[in-house]
């Protein structure tokens, strides 16, 4: 690993972290506080355009992460954008992912929709997998793209607190569920990026999935910092904005 490489994502990182910290506390209190804010619209479905996106995010957190990445979103011509915040943070996964069924069925009944696209942060990307895979979200969902998920557990999360963290742990019941059921995908394109700088994810190859997902290798680029990475947002958003049929095919995995 070049040294340059490291040092300058070593900074990168530190700079997103505190812009995530800040991003997502702002959120919050805005939130307890009850300060009125612009309701995000969505416009109704037109045939042929893309899908309504939802953006979820990881463990304890919420949805003040995606502040920057949306803007980048946006300006990339991605619209109907909304997203959803796991309040209860120290929730099962499952339980998450019962959430997440009802904000896709409200969207789906918002917007006239078929389908939706889910970009998902670190844990948000399981969550998203249990709903597609194992609550019959397949059928709503065309497009998952998954920030910096540990597919494959971390060793991180032996630190973490609640059940969600435990179904983070590698081996656990939950990574195996999903492991012996992607066949039930069925169709559901994934696109997972990973980093060999993620601190968070050890080892870091643990944000592969492997087949049927495509995975994607972003050299040094820090867990909080896919948020704020104008490559990942502009790839993102062509992922997004693709009407094309999708087909799944596997990525190449670059080496650490």
């Amino acid at each position: 690993m070049p040294v340059w490489g490291l040092a300058l994502g070593l900074a990168f990182e530190l700079v997103t972290f505190v812009l995530l910290s800040a991003s997502g506390l702002l959120f919050a209190a805005f939130t307890l506080l009850r300060v009125r804010r612009r309701p995000i619209a969505l416009r109704p479905y037109v045939p042929g355009a893309p899908y309504p996106t939802i953006l979820l995010h990881g463990y304890s957190q919420n949805a003040g992460n995606w502040f920057v990445f949306a803007r980048m979103l946006r300006r990339q011509g991605v619209e109907n954008l909304t997203h959803l915040t796991l309040w209860r943070m120290f929730a099962s996964i499952e339980s998450h992912a019962r959430r997440l069924e009802r904000k896709v069925e409200k969207v789906l009944a918002e917007t006239g929709a078929p389908r939706v696209n889910i970009v998902a942060h670190s844990m948000g990307g399981l969550v998203s997998r249990w709903y597609i895979q194992q609550r019959g979200g397949a059928a709503r969902v065309a497009l998952l793209v998954t920030l910096a998920t540990p597919h494959r557990g971390t060793l991180i999360a032996y630190a973490g607190l609640g059940r969600s963290a435990r179904e983070m742990r590698p081996g656990s019941v939950l990574l195996g569920t999903l492991d012996a059921s992607l066949d039930k995908l069925n169709g559901c394109r994934v696109v997972a990026y990973w980093s060999n700088l993620d601190q968070l994810i050890l080892p870091s190859r643990a944000a592969c999935m492997g087949a049927p997902a495509e995975d994607r290798y972003v050299p040094f680029l820090g867990h909080a910092a896919f948020l704020f990475s104008p490559r990942i947002a502009g790839e993102t958003a062509s992922l997004l904005l693709d009407t094309s049929p999708q087909t799944q095919s596997v990525g190449d995995v670059a080496p650490v």
